[in-house]
């Protein structure tokens, strides 16, 4: 049967939730369309009240008879509201998306549909439930559960209709999918309404249940296959319209995790409450099995006591029937036995009588002139004296006095001598007659002390022969009903009358101390038991003691004991749940926040690229790539100007040996010169479209395969055909030559080997920051490096090659600030002085340097950042995520050293992780003392980065030694909080070269600081949370243990702990 109700609770799992999953593929689909938000929580919500209650429905029938009423219709009431939130959903949807569903789709019609199925479900629910005669519980209840089971058969119509609306393909298969599957989802509660009703068994249930399952995942199966075919048939546009930025990639990624943090939590919601419950259930049965065991003692107990006087009477009549006066029935001596007995029993006993062998009734004690002498045998009990000759007791009758009476027969047998041989010879029967009321209170005399239940007599007809009502008169009125009116009277008239028969037949029927479970249908589950104990009288069955036992007694009781248990379990359980709401609202806002910090980065990527666009579009001098084959990959407006065509698109289509070069042997050249070692400033005459000849400067690098294969080559073009006509007709006109020389946009500058300037143009000036190119002349050559070797080395190349060809360095501007330039620079001699003298041009490339340092520092760092999010997400062990996101940091950022001071105990520092690059040395463990250095102390401990770009100029004298033993020529440190503690420091070091960090470098690596300070914080809670939970088990563990017995209480003195051992005790 484990079996059945396993893939029984699979199909119906898959019945309910097939439309809310079709629902929220569908919100997705129109979002992707439409370009519009859908929403989609109202089918998440559904989903997870639905997936918990049927998670709950499967428990319950595994633990079939078990489970609380109002658990049950708590989760029929929370099935009935997961189904009206999906069609709330359903409705959203189809308001908000009409494009997408081709007008409003009929609604009207479809709402019609939907109340019919649910009014079907209602309509058979109440008919056969009135028809059964079932309580009004179990009706609310099985209303409830077919109101939701209707409102699904609903959305399942609606929801087809929407498909049937939405697409002209496979329209009649869609068509009748969605009318087929609500009709066989109908017959769930159908089923469900006629098995609850009717009194089968436990497998009988599950077989029922696995039917009426069957038939609703059959249609979730053909719900699947029409929206297969729908999905099918759109498929392929919606993936044409999925964007593929990494932002939508991202949201992607999102969802899903999103998706599997939503199933776990539900999983293990779903989990912890079944636990729970059972862990209750458990508990509230041991105590319900501890009290009927009790109760069970008391009723053996009673029907002892019951026993025990009814022997003292027979005894008694026994006695008597030994007398020889009462064999021959002398009435002198009968009376004088009778007064005896009767003074003796006079309290419960209301005559004592002699009969004969024939069974009229010779003498009564007190003497009935009018009933002596009359036939009694036509009475059950003395027919069965007649023929049995054994004792006897009757039923509660109405004696021949005219009284309710129940009376005892003994047989009364005289000596007679036959033949000479003496035999004993039936001679009739002594009796008493019992009063039903005296009788009562004397069997179940203090019964009342022990239970507040009334107890009860039964013969074995359920006839009530006795009660334990404190009171005769109450007693008496009890004597002679039926035992289902008894039952009815204790438990009220909820009782129907079938279950209150059922329920006697069993009490007559028990052959040792037991207890009946009273149901009202197979729905209820209540606590109402009788326990019934079997009554022999003189060897034979004569009935049964019932004592019924109130639910009210059992809950009572339970809350009393578990109440405390009770609401710890409450507690933990809203914080299960509170906690998993918690941490998806966490994921949530952190996916918000993830998600916007993406777009901020894809922003600004944006705006870089724009700006490189930007600059590569208005750039004054032609770029281009360009394929080995000799076809230009891209080119900008500059260099299609600078040869003449109109647009890029024409200059795109010149095969450029042909078209470009004038002559076909400088191309050849050219790819000869830019595979070896890459071209600057080669000069090559270039063709125009109309024909012309240009003379130009190529500057460019190959682009190879992982191969080495050559793939294309990039560079650029100037157009230095003015320079050569100037050059050429520099002695024929000097006006013409200082003309070009102050409007070019280039700097240009004529100097001395000791560093004179002796000219210098405007835009040299102001590529320089001066006011003037006279300011430019008055200032030494040297002022204009980074450091006085950097113009050393400048001359000694320009003496060894006599040119320098586009030279890229950075220069210094007047207000100190840097300069990236490109400067072409050659020899010429003065034949006025006989000295060689330096003339350059200089293009500003700082704008392009900056931008192109900016994105590839960016660009690392995002890489950088992302693998180390990662990390925080997959590593548990902080060592592993440390040394990863070091080596990460280091190799992206390109520095020499990364690593992570912990702050020790006594204001100390040390060296707990660290990467290193090649050829670096590590120091690995360092300790250091903050003492020795303040300056650091105060920085970090404020919060404040340590940023120098050079160790021996920008920091203090104090850290020089310690630095310059690891050898740090710059430095950059941020420190790491968690929290408000100052928890350590994270630094980047530069071995190689001193380093100017800019802004969005010391930015970055404060962001990187940032999350690890994050993963720190978040690992150090875990950790504590951990170390707590691990000391209060072990603490459990102990006290579950010991035989001593343990209690826990509060400051008010009340328990909120006990060990096994004090429960066995108490």
């Amino acid at each position: 049967m484990s079996a059945l109700l396993l893939i029984g609770s699979a199909f119906q799992f898959f019945g309910w939730i097939a439309p809310i999953v079709v629902l929220l593929a569908l919100s997705y689909t129109v979002s992707v369309r439409l370009k519009i938000k859908t929403g989609s929580g109202e089918f998440f919500i559904a989903g997870a009240i639905l997936s918990l209650t049927l998670l709950f429905d499967t428990w319950w029938f595994v633990k079939l008879g078990r489970f609380s009423e109002a658990l049950r219709i708590g989760t029929d009431l929370a099935m009935l509201i997961g189904i009206i939130i999906a069609f709330a959903g359903a409705f959203a949807l189809t308001m908000n998306a009409k494009l997408f569903f081709r007008g409003d789709f009929q609604q009207l019609r479809a709402r019609g549909y939907s109340l019919a199925f649910l009014g079907v479900a209602i309509v058979f629910t109440i008919t056969y439930s009135a028809l059964k005669d079932a309580g009004s519980k179990t009706m609310a209840e099985l209303l409830l559960y077919s109101s939701a089971v209707g409102l699904l058969s609903g959305l399942y119509c609606y929801s087809g209709l929407i498909l049937n609306q939405s697409t002209s393909f496979h329209r009649r298969v869609i068509s009748v999918s969605a009318f087929l599957s609500p009709i066989l989802i109908l017959a769930d509660p159908i089923l469900r309404t006629y098995t609850f009703l009717n009194h089968l068994t436990p497998d009988n249930l599950l077989q029922l249940r696995f039917i009426a399952a069957t038939a609703m995942g059959f249609a979730a199966l053909l719900y699947a296959v029409a929206a297969a075919i729908f999905f099918r048939s759109i498929y392929p546009m919606v993936l044409k319209e999925l964007p593929e930025s990494p932002l939508a990639r991202y949201k992607q990624t999102i969802r899903k995790r999103f998706l599997l943090v939503f199933i776990l939590s539900i999983l293990l919601v779903g989990s912890v409450g079944i636990i729970i419950l059972e862990s209750l259930q458990t508990s509230q049965e041991s105590v319900q099995r501890t009290y009927l065991d009790e109760q069970e003692r008391l009723a053996q107990s009673v029907a002892g006591n019951f026993e025990s006087l009814t022997e003292t009477l027979i005894g008694e009549l026994r006695g008597l029937s030994q007398q020889r006066s009462i064999q021959e029935a002398r009435k002198d001596s009968l009376r004088i036995l009778f007064r005896t007995a009767f003074i003796k029993f006079g309290n419960i006993v209301t005559a004592f009588s002699r009969v004969n062998e024939r069974g009229i009734l010779q003498y009564t004690f007190p003497e009935n002139t009018r009933a002596i002498g009359q036939d009694i045998s036509w009475q059950t009990h003395v027919k069965e004296l007649l023929s049995k000759h054994d004792t006897t007791m009757s039923d509660l009758f109405t004696a021949v006095q005219g009284y309710p009476a129940i009376a005892i027969h003994v047989p009364v047998f005289k000596n007679r001598t036959i033949n000479g041989r003496t035999a004993r010879v039936f001679a009739g029967s002594v009796a008493l007659l019992l009063k039903p009321d005296a009788f009562s209170v004397r069997a179940f005399r203090n019964a009342g002390y022990f239970t507040p239940n009334p107890l009860a007599a039964l013969d074995v007809h359920g006839h009530l022969l006795a009660s334990s009502d404190t009171t005769a008169e109450r007693a008496f009125q009890r004597i002679g009903q039926s035992g289902e009116t008894f039952l009815k009277d204790v438990f009220g008239g909820e009782e129907n009358h079938d279950s209150l028969r059922h329920a006697v037949r069993a009490i007559l029927q028990v052959q040792k101390p037991t207890f009946v479970l009273i149901r009202r249908d197979a729905l209820d589950f209540a606590p109402r038991f009788v326990v019934a104990a079997p009554i022999h009288i003189a060897g034979k069955r004569w009935g049964s003691v019932a004592l019924p036992v109130k639910k009210a007694e059992l809950v009572s009781m339970y809350q009393s004991i578990f109440a405390h248990q009770f609401t710890l379990w409450g507690l933990l359980s809203l914080a299960i749940v509170g906690l998993m709401g918690v941490v998806i609202l966490i994921f949530h806002r952190w996916s918000q926040f993830l998600e916007s910090e993406v777009t901020r980065e894809l922003d600004i990527i944006r705006e870089t690229e724009g700006k490189y666009e930007s600059l590569f579009q208005n750039a004054v001098v032609g770029i281009y790539e360009s394929t080995p084959a000799g076809r230009f990959i891209s080119v900008n407006p500059a260099l299609a100007a600078m040869l003449g065509y109109g647009s890029v698109e024409e200059l795109l289509n010149a095969y450029i040996p042909r078209d470009i070069y004038a002559d076909p042997a400088d191309r050849e050249e050219f790819k000869r010169a830019i595979e070896a070692n890459g071209v600057h400033g080669m000069e090559v005459r270039l063709k125009k479209k109309d024909g012309s000849i240009i003379y130009t400067r190529l500057h460019g690098r190959c682009v190879r395969n992982k191969d080495g294969n050559p793939l294309s080559y990039q560079g650029f073009v100037e157009d230095i055909t003015e320079q050569v006509f100037a050059k050429r007709l520099l002695e024929e006109s000097e006006k013409r030559y200082r003309d070009l020389f102050e409007t070019n946009p280039a700097g240009l500058y004529v100097s001395t080997f000791e560093g004179k300037i002796l000219e210098a143009n405007e835009a040299l000036a102001r590529m320089y920051g001066y006011q003037s190119a006279e300011e430019v002349k008055a200032t030494p050559a040297v002022n204009f490096y980074r450091d006085a070797s950097e113009r050393e080395e400048f001359l000694a190349r320009l003496r060894t090659r006599g040119r320098i060809n586009n030279l890229v360095w950075e220069q210094r501007r007047k207000d100190g600030g840097n300069l990236f330039i490109m400067e072409n620079a050659h020899l010429i001699h003065d034949p006025r002085t006989g000295k060689e003298l330096i003339t350059g041009a200089i293009l500003d490339i700082t704008e392009l340097v900056h931008l192109q340092r900016e994105a590839e520092v960016h660009h690392r760092f995002m890489e950088a950042l992302n693998e180390i999010l990662v990390a925080a997400l997959e590593q548990t062990d902080l060592d592993t995520f440390f040394n990863r996101s070091l080596r990460v940091l280091g190799e992206r950022m390109d520095v020499s050293r990364v690593y992570i001071f912990k702050n020790e105990p006594g204001r100390l520092m040390r060296n707990t992780h660290e990467w290193v690059a090649a050829d670096v040395q590590p120091f690995l463990g360092l300790t250091a003392s903050y003492e020795s250095y303040p300056y650091w102390e105060q920085k970090l401990s404020a919060n404040e980065p340590i940023v120098a770009a050079s160790v021996l100029r920008d920091l203090p004298v104090e850290l020089h030694e310690i630095l310059s033993i690891q050898n740090i020529k710059a430095i950059l440190v941020w420190p790491l909080f968690v929290g408000k503690h100052f928890w350590g420091f994270v630094g980047f070091d530069e071995c190689r070269r001193e380093r100017q960090w800019n802004d969005a470098e010391i930015q970055l690596f404060r962001a990187a600081s940032q999350v690890i300070s994050t993963v720190i914080e978040r690992t150090l809670e875990n950790q504590t949370r951990l170390r707590a939970e691990e000391e209060q088990r072990k603490l459990l563990l102990a006290f579950e243990q010991l035989t001593e017995s343990v209690t826990i209480t509060d400051k008010d003195g009340i328990i909120q702990y006990v060990n096994p051992a004090f429960t066995r005790i108490t």
